[in-house]
């Protein structure tokens, strides 16, 4: 029998750690991103394709133009017919200059600062920052697709009019795509009715298994037998 991909996720503690940053999690961070964060990116949005009808799966997690140089991205998604080439960025208010965003702040406050961060990261025409435009570069895709489209998955709360929609797009000048998808995890979580969220995440779950082999609780290793 195949071993589970799934991985159970808590819909509030996420949004505690990553929008609160409360103090217990400082230093962690990182270490929790570079085992999970580019996996919680794709079940939740996985997750939330699902949710609203739409067959989705994840089908490589090699997003190269075809050479062994140049820009990569971190997975292709297959949603209907639709080939999504995705780039996956966790920052979060962890994140050097990010900024707490309390789970129950005011809707408008929660409004200007999806406006705000959006304005960070889009000129009007264009990402501002490089590590995130390279999603407008064409990939090759796994196998030929008629249909393909660039995403970036954020965990930042944005929109660009402050609206809690998870995913939206925007059209691109002088690009290879006359349009992005931007996905934000933060919004969808706010806005998902479930308290316990089952993602699809194959490599986290192997990670969380060497973890527990590897290592033991103080109550564990009190009973375990010692050479």
């Amino acid at each position: 029998m195949p071993e589970s991909s799934e991985i159970l996720a808590h819909r509030l503690r996420l949004l505690e750690f990553f929008d609160e940053a409360p103090e217990s999690s400082h230093y962690h961070a990182t270490a929790i991103v570079a085992v999970a964060g580019e996996e919680l990116g794709l079940g939740l949005l996985v997750h939330y394709f699902t949710g609203v009808g739409q067959a989705a799966t994840v089908i490589s997690r090699r997003c190269t133009p075809g050479t062994k140089k140049g820009a990569r991205l971190d997975a292709w998604v297959e949603v209907g017919e639709t080939l999504y080439q995705v780039e996956i960025k966790n920052w979060s208010a962890h994140a050097f200059n990010g900024r707490p965003l309390p789970i129950n702040a005011p809707v408008a406050t929660i409004e200007a600062r999806r406006q705000q961060r959006w304005r960070q990261l889009w000129d009007g025409h264009r990402f501002t920052d490089k590590s995130i435009a390279k999603v407008l570069g064409r990939m090759k895709p796994p196998r030929p697709h008629p249909r393909i489209e660039p995403l970036v998955c954020f965990w930042d709360a944005v929109h660009p009019e402050g609206s809690a929609d998870p995913l939206f797009s925007v059209l691109v000048e002088r690009a290879a795509f006359s349009r992005v998808w931007v996905f934000s995890m933060s919004n969808y979580l706010r806005v998902c009715t479930s308290q316990v969220l089952l993602l699809q995440m194959p490599r986290t779950r192997q990670r969380m298994r060497w973890l527990a082999e590897l290592f033991g609780t103080v109550a564990a290793l009190a009973t375990a037998p010692h050479n």
